[in-house]
Order: C-alpha cells, then structure tokens, then sequence
C-alpha cells in the first residue's frame, strides 16, 4: 500500500488574495507598521536628509517605506542592504510594509548612512510610547557596555598583538631568571661551578633588561598612540571576552527594570565604562522626567566604579549600586593577613609589621588618580612575611585612589543584602539585551563605518529591540 502524503496546490492556480489577509492581525509586522505610521504623522518631512522637492525626475521612495525595511530587517537578521532588496521580491511581510515597492541596496545604503537623527526621533518615539505602560512611577535602571566589533581589517592590529607578546614574553623571561638567580645566590658561593653558573645568569638578565625596556617602550608607544585602522579610522582597539583584541566600538544601553525598555543608549570609542555612568545616567533622568517616572536607582557592574561620577549623581537624587572592582593583590593580601592603613597625619601607609610605606608619586589609571607608597627595601628584606607580601626586591608598593576612604564606606554599602540582591538581579535585564541584539547582528554586525555612521546602525538595532519588547507588551507574535 502506497505512504499517503498531503497534496500541495497548483503553483498555477490563480486566487483572489491580497497582501493585507496574508498577514495576520496580531503579528509584529502590522506593529511595526502601524508605529511608523503613527511616528510620520508627527514629523515633518523637510528635516529629513535625502528628501528632494523640486518634483523632477523619477518619484523618490518615501522615508517612510525604507524606515519599515530597515527596521524588519534588522529585527529579522538582515541588515544587509543587497538581501533586503531581495526580500522586496520574495518575502510577504516585506511586500506588505512597502506596498509591494522595490527600492535598490544603492538607496537603501544611502538613506541608512545619513539619517542617523531620524532614527533617534523614531527610539524616542517608540520608548516613551513603552513607558507610559509602566505600572510603576518609580523604577530602577541598569547600566552595562559591550564591545561591538567594527567594519576593520585585522591585519592592522597584528603590529600591536606582536608588541604585547613580545613584551609578556620578555618579562615571562626575566621573571624567570630573576628566580633561578636568586636561587643561585642561596648557596655557598666558594663552589665555582656555581659562581660560573651565576656569572653567565647576569650576564643574560642584563640582554633582558635590555630587551624587555626596549619592548616596553614600544608598547607604550603603541598604546599612546590611537589606533587608526584602515577601513574605519574612528574604530579603537578593544578587548573582548577571551582576552582577544579587536577593533570596535563601546555601545552603552540603560534598561528599565519593569518594562525591559532600553531607555538610552550611547557608542564610543572609549575602551572602558569607567567614564560613561554620569552622561548616560543624566540622559536617563532627563527622559524619566518628560515620561513623568522617577528612576530611584542605577544599577551597574564595577566597571563603572567611578567615585566623582557616582557622588555626582547621589547629590542629583540617584541612588547608584554599583559594583565594586576586586583587586588580586588585595585578595591574596586578606588571604595571608597582611593589612595596610593610612593614617592622614603624616601621609603614610602603615602595614601589620608596624612599618611605613612612604609617599612616592601619584599616577593615573583609566582617568582615576593614585598615591603610589612604597616600603623601603632594607624593612621589606627583614619582613617575615616577605615572600607572602611581594616579589619585587625595591620592596612592597600599594596604591591608594585619591578617595579611598569613600571606597571604603561604599564598599560596606555595596556588601549589604538590598545591593547583592540588585547586582544579581541586573544580570537577568541588562544581559539579555546583549544577548538578543548579538544573535540578530551575527557574525557581522556594523555594516558602517566612522563613529557616527555607526551610531545609526546601533540605533536600528536599539529601535528593533524596542519595538519587540512593545510587542510582547502587546500580545502579538512573530
């Protein structure tokens, strides 16, 4: 007996259908549709940038159809401007948005690279379209950062991955020699054999010496120097997770606690958070005021631990969790029972053994200024807890920030049971953005090039975020 198998229709067979009943009433199509709608009726068409009206030629797409095209397509996994001009020919939804037009990858590119102003109107519009939904008047944000590969070539970051290991090799090395030298050094110096190994062992710790300052210098150099790739020259060298350079850009989202709404958002070049908690916070408190919602607390990891920044903010009324950042050092330190204090009569640090750590200098690290005391050598080599403490034989150092003390009082604050709890639960609203946004953006995610260009495509990708958390608000499907 034959498999029986359900029979497909004629491809010939002619029907009286219409774009409008193939689309169903509750899909996130017709939302998005009916949102750009809503966003043009409010907005004049002269401010945006390619409109030409002096009526000659060809008719112009509107701003409004390739609007909803770019946004399906970066909600949907396609962000190239050539295969959204394909889906024009082969996808539904798309022949449903656009009223069956066809507008070319050339206008598509165009109009996506130079109207980065639009696409902010249209976040504002669809945000605070979200947070009049929120249940809440008062309502807690989240704060964090992700680095976002940019649209550069890798080779030109070869020279600076070379420079670092070199330099990381050169000091493995010396490190190395350093101990076995010591080593050499704890026995009786009358066996010539020995005095023979060790005279050869300072003659190549001096090459070292030499070698790793010269590779030092270079790294330096490298470093102090902005990194200028050559398909996109505002992209920074940035490390991602797994200790891998790349070029990209820093993207900064603040999401709400209720609502899940991305309420604002940023890109840099900056390849740390510690400068970005206070002009982002602002931002958010400026849009909660219009929205009539009070942001009570910033929630945000220690990369943001910035002590001017987060009292800055406290006297605006933002009550800010964030974490703070461990320190090896610091760690092995309280593992061993080895303590320091400060005592700000005589600008000393003072460590368990009784001895002084003087003032040497103040440097700076990630903009954040550090008194650097150091211990004296001969106090270090008598120490029994010397081999617990350091390795360096010019004695123990310790750096101080300049507001140490309210790290100390903020860190008793971040240890109480209300901020653990924030700082876990921030992991289940901030990350999922990231999450989401990096699956839709693939392997591939920046298109564009130069930092403001790449502030529109980061802009689509927020506006798609957006429109799909006003979706599941709304009950619609996929």
């Amino acid at each position: 007996m034959p498999l029986l198998f359900k029979t497909p229709e004629p491809r010939n067979q002619v029907k009286m259908i219409s774009l409008e009943s193939l689309i169903p009433l509750d899909s996130e199509v017709r939302l998005l549709d009916e949102m750009v709608d809503s966003f043009f009726e409010m907005l004049d068409m002269n401010t945006i940038s390619g409109i030409q009206n002096d009526h000659t030629g060809a008719s112009a797409f509107s701003p409004k159809e390739l609007l909803k095209l770019l946004m399906y397509g970066y909600r949907n996994h396609i962000n190239s401007s050539r295969r959204l001009e394909a889906a024009t020919d082969n996808n539904i939804a798309v022949m449903f948005l656009l009223g069956n037009l066809h507008p070319s990858a050339r206008r598509l590119a165009s109009f996506r690279a130079t109207n980065k102003d639009l696409f902010e109107s249209f976040f504002a519009f669809v945000r605070d379209t979200i947070l009049n939904l929120c249940p809440q008047r008062i309502t807690t944000a989240a704060i964090d950062g992700t680095k976002i590969k940019a649209y550069a070539s890798k080779t030109s970051l070869q020279k600076y991955r070379n420079e670092l290991r070199k330099a990381q090799s050169e000091l493995d090395a010396y490190l190395n020699e350093s101990i076995r030298l010591d080593q050499i050094e704890d026995v009786e110096e009358e066996n010539s054999s020995l005095r023979s190994e060790l005279e050869q062992t300072r003659e190549k710790l001096q090459e070292l010496e030499a070698k790793v300052k010269v590779a030092e210098a270079k790294v330096k150099k490298e470093q102090a120097t902005p990194q200028h790739f050559v398909n996109d020259a505002d992209a920074r060298c940035m490390k991602h997770k797994g200790g891998q350079f790349d070029a990209s850009y820093n993207t900064q989202v603040v999401a709400e606690k209720n609502l899940h709404v991305i309420m604002a958002y940023s890109v840099t070049n900056d390849a740390n958070d510690v400068q970005q908690l206070a002009p982002i916070s602002k931002k958010v408190l400026e849009i909660a005021k219009k929205s009539d919602i009070e942001i009570s607390t910033m929630v945000g990891d220690s990369g943001y631990c910035n002590a001017k920044q987060i009292q800055e903010l406290e006297t605006l009324g933002l009550d800010c969790v964030v974490g703070v950042p461990k320190v090896f050092q610091k760690e092995k330190d309280k593992e061993n029972g080895i303590t320091f204090e400060y005592d700000n009569a005589s600008n000393t640090v003072r460590c368990c053994q009784g001895k002084r750590l003087a003032f040497v200098s103040t440097k700076q690290h990630r903009g954040i200024k550090y008194d650097v005391f150091k211990a004296s050598k001969s106090d270090c080599a008598q120490c029994p807890l010397r081999d617990k403490c350091t390795n360096s034989k010019h004695g123990r150092s310790v750096w101080l920030s300049k507001e140490h003390e309210w790290r100390k009082d903020y860190q008793r604050k971040m240890e109480q049971p209300d901020s653990k709890i924030l700082l876990r639960e921030r992991f289940g609203l901030i990350e999922n953005v990231f999450g989401t946004i990096k699956c839709w953006a693939g392997k591939c995610p920046l298109l564009l090039t130069t930092i403001e260009k790449v502030r529109s495509e980061v802009a689509l990708y927020m506006n798609a975020y957006n429109l799909v958390r006003f979706g599941k608000l709304c009950g619609c499907r996929r």
